[in-house]
């Protein structure tokens, strides 16, 4: 495989051999991915054609947790749309997904590296106090930050947009911040955003 690497990015600092495709990380790419499989789905009626299987195997070679995560919403929502007239059979086929996609636990970048994120999170919260955390920057593990997020969602639940004074810092007066997509939006936009995220994606 390393001599052949070559013919498709999958350079990433801490593991060369997943693919980040034209993104700045495998997580990146298999968001992009996933969202192309979504619809790609719609677009062709939900039939696994040429197109959408080539989507499918590239994202597995992302080795991405967010992939491979994406992919047991991804199944259900097939299922759901293709045997629309069998509830039965759509509810035990997207069940069979979420086990199978729960089989997956034990693969290092799954079950494993969540497991590291909680002991991140205890070692640098101190056991939950993110306010003494300390971390460069501000810059902390998506469960911190999630955490860090929430507990600014609930000083202001109806959100503040950009003004940060309501947002909570570590020990050195940073805005504690990292990589995820819900916290920042909630904060930003509170429940009405909420509210409008759910519809939006209800409509979709």
């Amino acid at each position: 495989f390393k001599q052949y690497s070559y013919f498709i990015h999958t350079f990433h600092v801490s593991t060369p051999f997943r693919n980040s495709g034209f993104m700045w990380e495998p997580g990146g790419l298999g968001m992009a991915v996933g969202i192309a499989l979504f619809y790609g789905l719609l677009k062709h009626n939900f039939i696994w054609n040429k197109y959408n299987i080539i989507l499918l195997i590239a994202g597995l070679t992302t080795l991405s947790t967010t992939f491979y995560f994406s992919l047991a919403a991804i199944f259900s929502f097939y299922f759901l749309n293709k045997y629309r007239n069998n509830l039965r059979k759509a509810v035990i086929l997207s069940l069979t997904t979420l086990a199978f996609i729960y089989a997956f636990n034990n693969l290092p970048f799954m079950g494993e590296k969540i497991e590291n994120y909680m002991d991140s999170y205890n070692k640098y919260t101190m056991g939950g106090n993110i306010e003494r955390m300390t971390a460069v920057g501000g810059q902390a593990g998506r469960i911190i930050s999630f955490y860090a997020n929430w507990k600014s969602f609930l000083k202001y639940p109806f959100g503040h947009g950009d003004n940060e004074s309501y947002q909570v810092t570590n020990a050195l007066g940073e805005l504690i911040s990292g990589a995820n997509g819900l916290g920042p939006f909630m904060v930003r936009y509170g429940i009405i955003g909420l509210i409008f995220l759910f519809f939006s994606l209800k409509k979709t």
